[in-house]
């Protein structure tokens, strides 16, 4: 299975950016911590490193987190 978090806007659209990211996956080539854990950086504007970097924009948002063929460890 997968997983995958995406970002939409007050207006339940995708929130227009700079890198056209709208959603971020356990395949987008993250960085992970020691433990394995991923952290998310959900942000307008962009950090050093971009690479686990979710654009938001300035408005509200929220986020959808599906997770597919999930097993005991992912839950």
């Amino acid at each position: 299975g997968f997983w995958s978090v995406t970002a939409y806007g007050d207006d339940d659209f995708l929130i227009d950016n700079p890198i056209d990211r709208y959603c971020i996956n356990d395949r987008s080539g993250l960085l992970a911590n020691d433990d394995g854990s991923v952290d998310v950086i959900l942000s307008e504007d962009a950090p050093k490193d971009t690479t686990n970097w979710l654009p938001v924009g300035v408005g509200g948002f929220h986020l959808f987190m599906r997770i597919y063929t999930p097993d005991m460890e992912a839950l």
